[in-house]
């Protein structure tokens, strides 16, 4: 081991990222087998989704204000991986954004 270092290369997502995202999730949102990063604002931007591995950003809700947590989760048993978000700031809800997939496209069908 000794010295060795394992350097890290910094990539930068999204200069422009949904104003305050201090609450993040990971999880395959298209089906592809690799997790996607999950990005609710907390401050009245956004909800999106960047697509791995050019990271293209995706909006699922123009806008809302998501305060707890979120998670990526297969919430009805259909393949596919659901977002779910508890919100305190915003009426004490928990928020279920249904992924389209397997017969929908979570790209197209926003």
């Amino acid at each position: 081991m000794g010295n060795d270092r394992v350097h890290f290369e910094h990539i930068i997502i999204d200069s422009k990222n949904p104003p305050e995202p201090h609450i993040k999730a990971l999880g395959d949102i298209n089906g592809d087998g690799i997790a996607e990063i999950i990005i609710p604002s907390s401050n009245g931007g956004p909800l999106v989704w960047y697509e791995c591995p050019d990271w293209k950003k995706h909006i699922i809700a123009p806008s809302g204000t998501w305060s707890c947590s979120a998670r990526v989760i297969d919430m009805d048993g259909d393949g596919d991986g659901d977002i779910l978000i508890s919100n305190w700031i915003n009426n004490n809800r928990i928020e279920w954004y249904e992924n389209p997939l397997p017969k929908g496209d979570p790209i197209t069908d926003q």
